[in-house]
């Protein structure tokens, strides 16, 4: 059962009932996070059950996450849609918009200033 979360970008924290005092289902877990692509460490701690993780910004599938802790056992509800996933995803969609957004405004504002080779400046640059 999950029972805390914590998130910035580029860490995740999970308490999980069933990782307390469960030394080789922590050792499992992190092997299943660690087989994840863009997770670059995990984090196990017994005493208090809980497991940080840590990835690579815009690299990490969230399902993958979600599926590695219900296939070790530590979701008791399989079908159930995890909403902090699809926070995550929103933030790397937003990231992503943002990024673009301000590339464009530079690349326009370059233009004006430097004329028809500014154009150029921007290929060189993005």
């Amino acid at each position: 059962m999950l029972l805390h979360l914590h998130h910035v970008p580029g860490r995740l924290r999970l308490s999980l009932a069933g990782l307390k005092r469960n030394a080789s289902g922590a050792a499992a877990l992190r092997e299943a996070l660690l087989a994840i692509p863009g997770v670059t460490s995990t984090s196990a701690s017994t005493p208090i059950g809980s497991v940080t993780i840590f990835y690579e910004s815009g690299r990490l599938e969230m399902e993958q996450v979600w599926m590695a802790l219900r296939d070790e056992g530590f979701l008791d509800c399989p079908r159930c849609a995890p909403r902090w996933a699809a926070q995550i995803q929103q933030e790397r969609i937003a990231a992503a918009v943002a990024d673009a957004i301000g590339r464009t405004v530079l690349s326009i504002l370059l233009q004006r200033l430097l004329g028809p080779a500014g154009g150029s400046l921007v290929e060189l640059l993005i």
